[in-house]
């Protein structure tokens, strides 16, 4: 009540001596402002705006041809002014008794992000190449009361649409004779999923024609296909009525998808065993390659300013690889066949690689010559000559 009192006389500042008296207030309001206390009321709620948008959809007949016209409504309402409420036809939909599609439409917004409706509402309606603007917009009521061709009245279509867009709707009927058959069968669960998927109906077509046959309802296509997948990866025959129609859809749906679950928990286990084993395999191999390596361990040589020493162990790539922030030690470069790791270091600083240097057994080739983030130093042409004029070496050991 305050507030609503405060709010018609705009937002002040007062103190509790000028107009407390004034206001009807509990006891416990009034001693708190009392106490020193000054109230502030804002009139934020003033500034209130409501937006909202949304299409709605109009069928009509014009001669052979069914035009569906899509319209947008953009409604906003602001405290203390009238509202506003704009409809805009944003496309039409001219489907002939073939099935073939006219598109007349208003051109898309040139840009990346848009509140409410993708089309530029000051364009021009014009006849489009493709149709696929459809899909921006196929949301929406549509007005209940349309006529309809002789064709589409054949077909099975009467004054309701069953939820299906009805672009989508109008020309399945026209142009598949599934869904029109699903249609005329008042299966319109099954022809509202196979809208929206149809090489899942088409695959278990059989089926549905002996769920017609068997009076056995499909409430939940999404779960009883996806049933019948799960009966077809575990070899049951889904040609079998006990099989495919339970008397129990969910329950049977449920125990198959945890046998299902306990399967490929039980291949992720397996499938780990074997890469745990592949990997102590490879890991052997490399400490195998390693140890024969041996025989160069100790090796060192340099100049007035680096020393080049070879990696002698395990821990020793691990540094090299954590301080120069490449992939010696995670790619196992300790186990490849025919090669060396060497590492060159400032005399001043010997714990802190420079550069890391992979040398060739066989002709005493530097392969690859790299510093931090496999990057050349400075230092870079240096390393390399002091190397390469001592890598005889290794061939001779």
């Amino acid at each position: 009540m305050i507030f609503r009192e405060l709010g018609k006389r705009h937002t002040q500042k007062f103190s509790p001596s000028v107009c407390l008296k004034e206001l009807p207030m509990s006891p416990l309001c009034r001693m708190r402002l009392l106490a020193g206390r000054t109230l502030s009321v804002s009139d934020l709620y003033l500034k209130r705006t409501f937006e909202d948008h949304i299409y709605f959809n109009v069928i009509q007949k014009k001669g052979r041809f069914m035009v569906i016209r899509i319209f947008y409504i953009f409604k906003k309402v602001c405290r203390n002014k009238p509202p506003h409420t704009d409809i805009t036809e944003i496309c039409q939909f001219w489907i002939g008794d073939d099935g073939k599609t006219t598109l007349i439409s208003r051109s898309l917004a040139m840009c990346y992000y848009y509140r409410g409706c993708p089309f530029s509402l000051t364009s021009e309606m014009s006849i489009k190449k493709k149709d696929h603007y459809r899909y921006l917009v196929e949301s929406g009521n549509t007005y209940p009361r349309f006529s309809r061709t002789a064709v589409l009245a054949r077909n099975g279509l009467k004054s309701s649409l069953h939820g299906i867009a009805p672009a989508r709707a109008i020309r399945l009927l026209l142009t598949n004779n599934r869904f029109e058959t699903l249609w005329k069968l008042g299966m319109y669960d099954l022809a509202r999923y196979y809208a929206n998927s149809p090489t899942v109906l088409d695959k278990y077509w059989p089926q549905i024609m002996m769920s017609r046959k068997h009076g056995f309802r499909i409430d939940d296509p999404p779960i009883w296909f996806d049933y019948l997948e799960l009966l077809e990866h575990f070899g049951k025959d889904i040609k079998a009525p006990k099989y495919i129609f339970p008397d129990n859809l969910h329950e049977e749906h449920d125990r198959y998808v945890e046998k299902r679950h306990r399967e490929q928990e039980e291949i992720r286990r397996q499938r780990e065993q074997v890469r745990l084993a592949e990997e102590r395999r490879r890991k052997q191999e490399n400490r195998a390659v390693f140890k024969k390596k041996s025989k160069y361990f100790g090796i060192t040589f340099g100049d007035d300013d680096f020393q080049v020493i070879v990696l002698s162990s395990l821990g020793d790539y691990r540094y090299e690889g954590r301080v120069q922030h490449h992939c010696v030690y995670t790619n196992a470069y300790y186990g490849k066949e025919g090669t060396l790791i060497l590492s060159a270091r400032k005399k001043s600083a010997p714990d802190i690689p420079v550069e890391t240097i992979e040398l060739s057994l066989t002709d005493g080739r530097i392969i690859q010559c790299y510093g931090k983030y496999n990057q050349p130093t400075q230092y870079h042409e240096s390393i390399m000559n002091l190397v390469s004029r001592n890598a005889g070496r290794f061939l001779r050991s």
